[in-house]
C-alpha cells in the first residue's frame, strides 16, 4: 500500500530498541509523516524500549508533520480486565495525540473483515479524495454487517452480542459447567479405550490481537490408553464438522471458549465417533 502510494519507508531505530530521538534523527526535508506500528501478532521481551505516543505526537507538531498510528486490532471499550493488556482503547491513541489512527474492523472489534481510519477531519477528507478509497470501500452487505457490530457498542451490549467479546469475557466456571456435561456425554458411549477428565488451564487470545494473553478456563482431557491422542486430534480435525483440539503432555485437550453452547451436543458426538474408530 505505501510502495503504490509512492511513499518510502525509512527505518529508524533497531529491532529491540527505539526512541524519540531516533524518529527525529530520521526527519528530513521530504518527511510526509511520522508512522507508529503496533506489533499486534508479535511481542518483543527483554531489553526492549519504545517511544510513548505522545512523545511521538509531540515531535510531530514540532516539526509540522502528521503523526499515523497502525494499531492493529482495534480494541474500542478497554480490554485490560479480560487480560489483553496489550491493547490500547482506541480513543486513547486519539487521545495522545495520534492524528490517524488505523485498525482492523474484525480481530478483537469482533465484526467483519475491514478496515477503519479514524482522526482529524481535515486528514479525512483527504483520504476521501484519494482514488483508492472508492476501491476500497466496503460493500453494502459488509457495511451492514459492521453497522450492527457498532450499534452493539453503541447500545452497551457489545459483550452479550458480538461473539469475540463474549468468549473472552466467559467465566471459568461457566466453561467448566459446559466441560462436565459434554464429559458425561463422551464417557456414557466412549468405551473403555479412553479416559476423561476436567483440567485447569487456559485459553490463548492469540491471532492479530494479543500474542501473550491468556484467560483461565476448564479442559476436557483425553487420555488414549494405546498412546494415540495424535490420531483422535486428527479425526476430529478431519471430520464434518471439524473439531479443533490440541495435543499436550500426551492428552487431547479441548477448550469450549470458542464454542457456542449450542454446538456443545456436537462436539460431544464428534468426540464419541472420534474414539470409536
Amino acid at each position: 500500500m505505501l510502495a503504490a502510494s509512492g511513499g518510502k519507508l525509512r527505518e529508524v531505530g533497531t529491532t529491540n530498541k527505539t526512541r524519540v530521538a531516533d524518529y527525529a534523527e530520521a526527519i528530513g526535508k521530504r518527511t510526509g509523516a511520522i508512522l507508529k506500528v503496533h506489533t499486534s501478532n508479535f511481542k518483543i521481551v527483554g531489553f526492549t524500549a519504545q517511544p510513548r505516543i505522545e512523545s511521538l505526537a509531540r515531535l510531530a507538531t514540532k516539526h509540522g508533520q502528521p503523526l499515523i498510528v497502525d494499531w492493529g486490532s482495534g480494541d474500542l471499550v478497554g480490554l485490560g480486565p479480560l487480560g489483553i493488556h496489550d491493547e490500547i482503547p482506541v480513543r486513547e491513541i486519539l487521545a495522545a495525540g495520534a492524528d490517524l489512527v488505523t485498525f482492523s474492523g474484525d480481530k478483537l472489534l469482533g465484526g467483519p473483515q475491514a478496515g477503519f481510519v479514524v482522526g482529524k477531519p481535515e486528514l479525512i477528507a483527504r483520504l476521501r479524495k484519494d482514488p483508492l478509497a472508492r476501491v476500497c470501500r466496503l460493500d453494502r452487505l459488509l457495511t451492514a454487517a459492521l453497522h450492527a457490530t457498532l450499534a452493539s457498542y453503541v447500545r452497551g451490549a457489545a459483550f452479550d452480542d458480538v461473539p469475540t467479546l463474549r468468549m473472552l469475557a466467559l467465566g471459568e466456571a461457566e466453561i467448566g459447567r459446559r466441560a462436565k456435561r459434554v464429559k458425561a456425554a463422551v464417557a456414557a458411549k466412549a468405551g473403555a479405550g479412553a479416559e476423561l477428565a476436567l483440567v485447569d488451564g487456559t485459553s490463548k487470545t492469540g491471532g492479530g490481537s494479543s500474542p501473550t494473553g491468556e484467560r483461565p478456563t476448564r479442559l476436557l482431557a483425553v487420555s488414549m490408553t494405546d498412546g494415540d491422542a495424535g490420531g483422535v486430534e486428527r479425526r476430529l480435525r478431519d471430520g464434518d464438522p471439524p473439531v479443533i483440539a490440541r495435543v499436550q503432555d500426551g492428552r487431547l485437550l479441548i477448550d469450549l471458549r470458542t464454542v457456542l453452547p449450542e454446538e456443545d451436543e456436537t462436539v460431544a458426538a464428534r468426540l464419541i465417533e472420534a474414539l470409536r474408530r
